[in-house]
C-alpha cells in the first residue's frame, strides 16, 4: 500500500471505530430498559401493540394522489404508546381501503380523522421524534427545578479554571498577534501595494469622489465654519501682537508670543472643539447611516471586499496566521484543561451534575414508567436500523355518532 493511501485507510478505519462507538453507547444506554425483556426486538415490538387479528374495511378518500403502496400500518396513540390498529389493504385511485381492528372501527364515528405520514428519517426528524413539545417541557421545568445546583456547580468548579484559562489565551493571543503580523510585514506590504492599490483605485477612490467627499463636505461645512468665526472671535491677536513686539526688545523673554499661544489653545480652542464633539459624531454618524444606504457606495464596498477576499496572497496569509495563532492559544488552553486540578474540578462538578443528566437522559429513552424504552426512541430505531414504519396512518378515532365506513384524510410530511 502506497504511503498516500495509508492516511486514507487510516482515517476510515478510525470513522469506523467512532460509528461503531457511538452505536455502542447508544445501545449501552438503552441496556437497563431492556435487560429484562429479551433484547432490542422484543422491545420494539411491545412498543407497537398489534391490538387486532381481522377487523372491518374503511375506505379513506385523500384530496390528492397519495404515494403509498399496501401494507403500512394504521397507528392509534394510547397516552405515550403508539398501538397498531389496522393496515391498509388496497390503494385504489382515488381511495385507500384500509382494514380496522373491530375496537376501533366501532370507535370510528363520522368525525374520524386518518393522516398520512412519510417519515423523513433525516436528523430534524429524529430530533422532533425524541423531544416532543411535552418531553422538552418536562426537561425545562427539570432544568429549572436543578438551575441553582448547576450555576453553583459551575461558579466554584468550572468558572474560575475557565476565566484563568481564558484569561492566559487572551494574554497569548496579544502577545503572539504582533509576531505573526511582522512576520509577514513584507507579504502584507506587497499585497497592498500591488492588488490592494488596484482595488482601491478603481473600486473605492472613483466613490470617494463622486459620493462621499461631496456628502461630507456638505454636512460638515457649516459646523466648521462656525467653529472658526467662534476661534477668530477669541483669538488674541492684539495681545500676540503687543508680545510679540515687547520679546523682540533687548533682555526680555522670547517666549511670549508661544506662551500666550498655548494658553489659547488651553483655555478656548480646546474648550470649543470638545464642546462640538458630541454634534460632529451625530453627524459622522448620520453621513456613514446615509453613505451605506446609497447602493453605489455599497457595492462598491462589498465588490472590493469580494475581490481583496479572492487573492490567492490574502487567504494563504490569513490561513497561516489564523493556524499560528490558533496552534499558540489552543497549547495554553491544553495545558490548563490538562493540570491536575483543572481535572479533579471537572470530576467534581459531573459527580453534582450527574444526577440531573440521568434524569433528562431517561426521559429521551426510558418510558414514563421508566422500566421500558420510549416509544418515540423505539419508532426511530425502528425507522433508522429496521427501516420499518417510514410511511403510516394515524387515526384519531371520534365516537361522536354511528361508525362510518368513508372517510376523507388528509398527508403530512415529517
Amino acid at each position: 500500500m502506497s504511503r498516500m493511501r495509508r492516511p486514507r485507510v487510516a482515517r476510515a478505519l478510525l470513522g469506523v471505530a467512532l460509528l461503531t462507538g457511538g452505536a455502542g453507547a447508544t445501545f449501552l444506554c438503552l441496556e437497563r430498559a431492556m435487560r429484562e425483556k429479551g433484547g432490542l426486538a422484543p422491545t420494539l415490538r411491545r412498543s407497537f401493540h398489534a391490538a387486532w387479528r381481522g377487523g372491518e374495511e374503511v375506505r379513506v378518500t385523500f384530496p390528492e394522489p397519495v404515494d403509498l403502496r399496501p401494507g403500512p400500518r394504521v397507528f392509534e396513540r394510547s397516552g405515550p404508546r403508539m398501538d397498531v390498529v389496522g393496515i391498509v389493504r388496497q390503494v385504489l385511485p382515488g381511495e385507500v381501503i384500509m382494514e380496522l381492528s373491530p375496537g376501533t372501527a366501532s370507535r370510528a364515528g363520522p368525525g374520524t380523522t386518518f393522516t398520512l405520514v412519510h417519515g423523513a428519517g433525516t436528523a430534524a426528524w429524529i430530533a422532533s421524534r425524541l423531544l416532543t413539545r411535552e418531553r422538552a417541557e418536562e426537561i425545562l421545568a427539570d432544568w429549572q427545578r436543578e438551575s441553582a445546583l448547576w450555576e453553583d456547580a459551575f461558579a466554584t468548579e468550572i468558572e474560575p479554571l475557565a476565566r484563568d484559562a481564558v484569561s492566559d489565551g487572551i494574554r497569548i493571543l496579544l502577545e503572539t498577534l504582533p509576531q505573526v503580523a511582522s512576520a509577514r510585514s513584507a507579504r502584507w506590504q506587497a499585497l497592498f501595494d500591488g492588488p490592494g492599490r488596484r482595488i482601491l483605485s478603481e473600486r473605492i477612490e472613483p466613490v470617494l469622489a463622486q459620493e462621499v467627499w461631496p456628502l461630507v463636505r456638505e454636512r460638515a461645512t457649516p459646523e466648521v465654519e462656525s467653529l472658526g468665526r467662534e476661534l477668530w472671535s477669541r483669538l488674541p491677536i492684539w495681545t500676540m501682537g503687543i508680545r510679540w513686539l515687547w520679546q523682540t526688545l533687548p533682555g526680555t523673554r522670547q517666549t511670549l508670543v508661544e506662551e500666550t499661544w498655548r494658553q489659547f489653545l488651553a483655555e478656548s480652542a480646546l474648550p470649543a472643539v470638545e464642546a462640538r464633539l458630541p454634534r460632529w459624531g451625530e453627524i459622522f454618524q448620520a453621513t456613514i447611516e446615509d453613505l451605506l444606504a446609497r447602493p453605489r457606495v455599497r457595492q462598491a464596498i462589498e465588490r472590493a471586499a469580494v475581490e481583496i477576499l479572492q487573492e490567492p496572497e490574502f487567504s494563504a496569509i490569513l490561513r497561516e496566521s489564523a493556524a499560528e495563532l490558533a496552534g499558540r492559544v489552543g497549547e495554553t488552553l491544553d495545558r490548563h484543561y490538562r493540570a491536575p486540578e483543572a481535572q479533579a474540578a471537572l470530576r467534581r462538578f459531573a459527580d453534582r451534575v450527574q444526577p440531573s443528566i440521568n434524569a433528562a437522559l431517561n426521559r429521551l429513552l426510558l418510558d414514563r414508567e421508566g422500566t421500558g424504552i420510549n416509544p418515540d426512541l423505539a419508532w426511530v430505531l425502528r425507522d433508522q436500523f429496521l427501516r420499518k414504519d417510514r410511511t403510516w396512518v394515524l387515526i384519531e378515532p371520534d365516537p361522536a355518532g354511528p361508525p362510518a365506513r368513508s372517510f376523507r384524510g388528509r398527508v403530512f410530511d415529517e
